[in-house]
């Protein structure tokens, strides 16, 4: 994944997507939510989570999708729109890189 400031930098926006194309596809610009997994991993809209409890027990077995659901203390959804302040976050992929995460539990 490329960081933001690396496109800012840029001097075209079309040697970026140029360059970043992996297999014919180009890349996909991730919303950062402001927070990091319980590995101190950023975790970006789009971004496929496992729940822990506080205590470091997985929650649940299917993974998780980051959404936007509008203006709250984040303004981040993780799962079943659970906040931060009750659980910890594993990022195990996303939904543009990782689609057959989404296939768990199917």
């Amino acid at each position: 994944m490329l960081q933001w400031k690396h496109l800012v930098n840029a001097p075209d926006l079309s040697e970026f997507l140029i360059h970043n194309v992996e297999d014919g596809h180009y890349s996909t610009l991730m919303q950062f939510t402001g927070l990091c997994d319980k590995n101190g991993k950023e975790i970006y809209e789009g971004d496929v989570c496992l729940l822990f409890n506080k205590g470091s027990d997985l929650f649940g077995e299917e993974p998780v999708v980051v959404e936007w659901i509008g203006e709250d203390e984040t303004g981040y959804g993780i799962g079943w729109g659970v906040f931060p302040s009750m659980f910890e976050y594993v990022v195990i992929g996303n939904i543009y890189e990782n689609p057959e995460l989404l296939e768990v539990g199917k």
